[in-house]
């Protein structure tokens, strides 16, 4: 495992932003990251109408967050392993973007995280576990726009302690692991549809 010594300044111009904090051995998967997002970007914002509030996590070393917070209003991210969460802290100083040391889940609790790498750890409900998870619904938003989830499976779990922020601001939801069964039936019961699938994730819309 790598330490807080190995966190350096990559200088290099993606979306019109340099300085990427990065650890040198995870340097083929921030490439990966950047590339999911050059992929995937235009399908994502054409589905959201307003920019006032979007929710994601994993917020990992905060490439996406340090993206939606030039597009929205106020962006909350999750991210719940302490080496990621020290370079989304300095990937993205943006007053507007709010970062959360924790998990989202269903209900408040601790929890242990497991996996074979820093990118596919996932959340493990452990009556040991020290991590906070929180739910969406805990955050009492004022509005939310769009929520991301890529948490290793646990999508369904955050959805479920999204259910109040969901039917009140009908937000667009993409979802990595977003077409297991549980989840259709449950955005099913939102009235909500597939409005596409791109590179790793589905994105849902409310019906019309």
């Amino acid at each position: 495992m790598s330490d807080f010594s190995t966190t350096v300044m990559k200088d290099v111009e993606i979306d019109g932003e340099k300085n990427w904090h990065y650890y040198h051995e995870r340097d083929n998967q921030w490439d990966h990251l950047v590339d999911c997002w050059q992929n995937t970007k235009e399908s994502y914002l054409k589905h959201i109408k307003n920019k006032n509030v979007m929710v994601c996590a994993g917020g990992y070393v905060g490439i996406y967050a340090r993206f939606y917070m030039r597009l929205f209003k106020a962006v909350y991210v999750f991210e719940p392993d302490p080496q990621s969460f020290v370079c989304l802290v300095n990937n993205t100083s943006n007053s507007n973007v709010i970062k959360i040391q924790a998990a989202l889940g269903s209900k408040n609790q601790l929890i242990s995280l497991h996996g074979p790498a820093k990118m596919a750890l996932y959340a493990v409900d452990d009556s040991d576990g020290f991590i906070p998870t929180f739910t969406i619904d805990s955050l009492n938003l004022n509005s939310c726009d769009a929520i991301q989830l890529d948490i290793e499976n646990a999508e369904y779990d955050a959805l479920i302690g999204a259910e109040q922020t969901i039917n009140k601001f009908r937000p667009i939801i993409i979802l990595e692991n977003g077409e297991t069964q549980k989840i259709l039936e449950l955005m099913a019961s939102k009235d909500y549809v597939i409005a596409e699938k791109v590179q790793y994730d589905t994105i849902w819309i409310p019906k019309e």
